[in-house]
């Protein structure tokens, strides 16, 4: 047996590399020179093309590839069925007239500040799903069909299909045992989030909120009150609140404790489905009258057993939040304590919920990038219990200057410690032992491996930046 035949029994996936003898030439890919590749070049992608485009029933409709195993709609794809969805997509894309909406994943979204910065390509959900179904034959032959699913109407669309049968090359064979998640499916039924992913749900759910919210209500103002849950109720302590979180980043809208100031409040509701599936709903009420309003809804699916959610500590999972930053001037003479003698100064404010410990740092004109907080500089701070969750909130003494400030909430002791020792580099800003500030060069390496950490650690991390205007 030769060592391609061995790797092969003993699976470790040489998918789309495949076994070649020779080094230096190129690894082959999937359907090259092969009549399946003809086929999706000359038939596959012409009829797609044309029927997708001209059918009255598409017409205007959002469209998405997906992997099927019977009438099944598949989490993971294949490396063979993957390859054939990105030359249908890059052809579909050049056809007028058909839509494909942009799913890549659920990723933590940025820190925006406006909703008109919202990336809502996402957002639209498909009205069909064009599916691809490889299976192989008593034969040893293989069969490529596509079809098209009404997803409101739970059908196949009559007269729309095409279908392939012939024989794959090795490389094809091979790239069909490589499976990897279709993460554009998440948090859709057939993938669902899961217990410890509810960071990623309150993010999701926020950004396709925030989306609903852009476009219908695009010029006005909003003031929004979070109804927090029961707790009885468990996948949603915490997630709301979050989710309340998010949105309050926009200047379009203001999240106010007081729900007497409130023009829409925000609700959340779960219905299991079947054993171990849920059904995440969030949506938007006016306050006076309680009516739902179409169109500001949104929904995702979380999978997650009764062992699991009694074990998982849903809040621990729960991404930590620094949910207000902000600066109020006063001086000495309204009882603000300052560490430079007889100079007027400002509070630093900060709000975290569910953070274990808060990191502060500020960049100043004078003396580049200082520690704050751990070190010197002991804030007042107090701390307000809600259900399932804890929010706390700092006040710092600082100079009135044109200082930006950072501040890092994190959960997580590994995480934590590997943060705090990294700032430890950094002089500190009110320790008369502080060292000197960094030279360009190795701020810029500090920087960069700030960068790092917080990308390494972004389920546990989040910050938020403010600039002080005085």
């Amino acid at each position: 047996m030769n060592l391609c035949s061995l790797y092969r029994v003993i699976g470790l996936s040489l998918v789309l590399i495949g076994c070649v003898h020779n080094p230096q030439k190129p690894p082959p890919e999937p359907g090259v020179g092969s009549a399946l590749q003809s086929w999706v070049d000359n038939e596959l992608s012409p009829y797609l093309s044309n029927e997708l485009s001209s059918h009255p029933r598409f017409k205007g409709e959002s469209l998405m590839l997906v992997k099927l195993i019977g009438p099944d709609i598949q989490p993971e794809i294949d490396g063979l069925t993957e390859s054939i969805r990105l030359q249908i997509r890059d052809q579909l894309l050049t056809t007028p007239g058909i839509t494909l909406p942009w799913r890549p994943g659920v990723r933590l979204s940025s820190h925006h500040r406006r909703l008109r910065a919202l990336d809502c390509r996402s957002h639209r959900e498909a009205a069909y799903y064009i599916g691809i179904e490889t299976r192989q034959l008593p034969s040893g032959r293989f069969s490529i069909s596509v079809k098209a699913l009404d997803i409101a109407a739970q059908e196949w669309v009559s007269g729309f299909g095409i279908r392939w049968q012939g024989r794959l090359t090795e490389a094809e064979r091979l790239a069909m045992d490589h499976y990897l998640n279709d993460e554009g499916l998440r948090g859709l039924r057939s993938l669902p989030f899961s217990i410890d992913q509810m960071d990623l749900v309150a993010d999701y759910l926020a950004n396709n909120l925030s989306c609903l919210i852009r476009q219908g209500y695009p010029e006005k103002p909003l003031v929004i009150h979070v109804e927090r849950p029961v707790l009885e109720n468990t996948l949603l302590p915490g997630v709301v609140e979050l989710i309340g979180s998010h949105m309050s980043r926009y200047r379009e809208v203001t999240v106010s404790d007081v729900k007497s100031e409130a023009t829409l409040l925000l609700r959340g509701q779960t219905h299991e489905l079947q054993p171990g599936l849920y059904q995440v709903w969030i949506q938007l009420n006016p306050r006076e009258s309680g009516r739902h309003l179409i169109g500001l809804d949104t929904s995702t699916y979380v999978s997650a057993d009764a062992q699991a959610l009694e074990t998982s500590g849903v809040v621990r999972s729960v991404r930590p939040v620094v949910a207000g930053m902000s600066i109020s001037s006063s001086g000495r003479n309204r009882g603000v304590s300052c560490d430079r003698a007889s100079m007027a100064c400002s509070q630093l404010l900060i709000t975290t919920r569910y953070a274990e410990q808060l990191f502060v740092i500020s960049h100043q004109p004078r003396t580049g990038v200082v520690r704050l907080l751990p070190g010197g500089c002991s804030p007042e701070a107090e701390s307000e219990l809600r259900p399932m969750a804890r929010e706390d909130r700092y006040r710092l003494s600082i100079e009135p200057d044109q200082s930006t400030y950072y501040a890092i909430a994190v959960n997580g002791e590994r995480s934590g410690k590997l943060l705090g020792r990294h700032l430890e580099l950094l002089p500190d800003a009110c320790s008369r032992e502080g060292r000197d500030p960094m030279v360009a060069e190795a701020l810029d390496q500090w920087l960069d491996q700030l960068d790092r950490l917080i990308e390494r650690y972004r389920s546990h991390i989040d910050w938020m930046a403010k600039r002080s205007t005085s």
